[in-house]
């Protein structure tokens, strides 16, 4: 019976040590993931530090370009409010119209000129030149 006792303690200390030598493993491989956590971890805050501070850059040089659009924006509708548009769409009809009586005056005179008349001047022109030219060599 004691022999069998021995035998049941070999066999609890060899079970014993095998669940301590397996725990020793899970510990050292949590161990590991936890290193590795903790480095990504890291990562993750220098990059959340990172882009904090691009937008807080971001901030910086857009807010005052923001700033002045809108109030160059507020200038403008300012002065469009005080445009007298109905007067200037007159103007630009007056001006269309007066534009139109010139273009209708230059037409009527380009109408007038007799261009047969002028094509016989031409070559009236020509045939008294011809000679001339002649005479100098060209």
């Amino acid at each position: 019976m004691e022999s069998l006792m021995l035998q049941e303690k070999e066999i609890k200390d060899a079970d014993i040590a095998k669940i301590l030598h397996n725990l020793q493993k899970e510990t050292q491989e949590q161990t590991k993931y936890i290193k590795k956590q903790t480095t990504y971890a890291k990562i993750s805050a220098v990059a959340c530090v990172g882009v904090f501070a691009v937008a807080v850059a971001a901030c910086v040089i857009l807010i005052p370009q923001i700033t002045t659009a809108l109030s160059d924006l507020k200038i403008i509708t300012a002065q469009l409010s005080q445009t007298d548009w109905k007067t200037m769409f007159e103007n630009i009809n007056t001006l269309i119209s007066t534009s139109q009586n010139g273009m209708e005056e230059t037409l009527q005179n380009i109408q007038k000129i007799d261009i047969d008349g002028l094509n016989q001047a031409i070559q009236d022109l020509q045939a008294v030149v011809a000679p001339l030219a002649k005479l100098f060599g060209r």
